[in-house]
């Protein structure tokens, strides 16, 4: 009979906001003064709050120690979604999609936060396609306090620019510096079909080393899936701060590599490199560092 009450205040919990939560326990407190009023004795009264709070305390933890557990369960499951995943995309030579367009500014905070936004097109390649795997990754061993509070928002876009409903998104993380996304599209699409989509990502303390006047790349390394016809990537750095730069993957053969800087309606240095069909296992990008 514990047991089933736990199991009901737990799913009470999930899905009441703290406020009704704190609610109830003050309804409890208050029926334990109640008690005492109603005995007209002090100690009745004592012992009814002490009662309460030594039960509220005990489900708590049990509360705790299920929801832990819960949480390694998740994390199973989606390490295990994601590595099956990954079967279906590396266990086949052709790409899952081509990336026609692939748009990416990167806004990049004082306190060496990120925010990534990815304006991408891309063809099927395949004969039906379920899901999108995107990964990225900084430049430095994130510990576990910044790499848990990772955020991946992903959702499709019309031909005007208009945002849809988000997709689900499953991420783990190959190493402390590496992160696989699985983008799950609402609905599959054929090959020849194109979609077109936004990708969100919100990243404490990803350009840390940037701001604290180590040299920074940002670029990405084409591979046999990872086909990219054209590439718009920006930096925007934080207002007040300029940066010195050099071009990752120029010297490379068949490269069309092209950089440009300036400033947004705020005044914030803007730095822009671009590039077109670039061959497989090439690495391309911008290099900065802070005057």
């Amino acid at each position: 009979m514990f047991k089933d009450f736990i199991a009901w205040l737990d799913s009470y919990i999930s899905r009441e906001e703290p406020s009704a939560v704190l609610k109830a326990m003050v309804g409890l407190m208050a029926f334990a003064g109640l008690l005492g009023t109603l005995f007209g004795n002090q100690a009745i009264r004592a012992g009814a709050f002490v009662t309460v709070i030594v039960f509220a305390a005990l489900v708590m933890l049990l509360l705790l120690a299920d929801r832990r557990s819960l949480s390694k369960a998740h994390e199973m499951h989606r390490t295990l979604l994601a590595r099956y995943c990954d079967f279906v995309i590396d266990h086949n030579s052709e790409p899952l999609v081509s990336f026609e367009s692939w748009g990416q500014k990167v806004y990049v905070h004082r306190n060496g936060d990120v925010r990534e936004v990815l304006t991408l097109r891309a063809v099927a390649l395949r004969t039906r396609v379920y899901f999108i795997r995107l990964k990225a990754g900084s430049r430095w061993d994130q510990p576990e306090r910044y790499r848990r509070d990772v955020r991946v928002i992903a959702r499709s876009l019309t031909i005007n620019g208009a945002t849809g409903p988000r997709w689900n998104v499953t991420s783990s993380w190959v190493s402390t510096q590496k992160m696989n996304s699985i983008l799950h599209l609402h609905h599959s699409i054929k090959r020849g079909e194109e979609i077109f989509f936004e990708v969100i990502r919100i990243w404490p303390a990803k350009c840390l080393p940037l701001v604290k006047g180590e040299a920074e790349e940002f670029s990405f390394c084409t591979t046999r899936l990872l086909e990219i016809q054209h590439v718009d990537y920006s930096v925007v750095l934080p207002e007040g701060l300029d940066a010195t730069y050099e071009l990752i993957g120029a010297a490379e053969p068949d490269v069309q590599l092209s950089a440009d800087t300036g400033c947004d309606h705020e005044g914030r240095r803007v730095f822009t490199w671009r590039a077109d069909k670039v061959p497989t296992l090439t690495t391309v990008g911008i290099r900065l560092e802070l005057k």
